[in-house]
């Protein structure tokens, strides 16, 4: 699989995340039907300005996920993935106090809030310091 191949399954995954049907995601990027049934069909390949499109569009979708693939984090047990957010779009605060931070001899090193538009804020602990 080239890259051009693989910026189009990014396109799949983004519009399947979006609950966006390919009518509706034409419609929201401002191009024809069938450009979205020939990108997902693997008969076109998405263009430079197809993607700019789809950037503007849904802002919140960080243009090094649908390049590279990049920005994904992994955990031990679970792939989290942070992919689909620029991180200028995310909210850092800290932890209200009176929350616990360890479990034994683990200590809490953020908490990530996942919301279903594709945006997330993230808790740091606050430093006793």
């Amino acid at each position: 699989m080239d890259l051009i191949d693989e910026i189009a399954e990014r396109i799949k995954e983004v519009m399947h995340r979006m609950s966006e049907s390919p009518t509706s995601f034409a419609d929201k990027l401002q191009v024809q039907r069938s450009s979205i049934s020939h990108i997902l069909s693997g008969r076109n390949k998405p263009s430079l300005d197809f993607v700019l499109k789809l950037l503007h569009a849904y802002p919140s979708i960080s243009a090094d996920y649908i390049l590279f693939g990049t920005a994904v984090e992994k955990n031990e047990k679970h792939k989290i993935e942070t992919d689909l957010v620029a991180t200028d779009q995310t909210t850092t605060s800290s932890v209200p106090s009176g929350v616990t931070l360890s479990n034994r001899d683990k200590k809490l090193k953020q908490v990530v809030l996942l919301y279903d538009d594709g945006t997330f804020s993230t808790y740091l602990p606050q430093t006793t310091e």
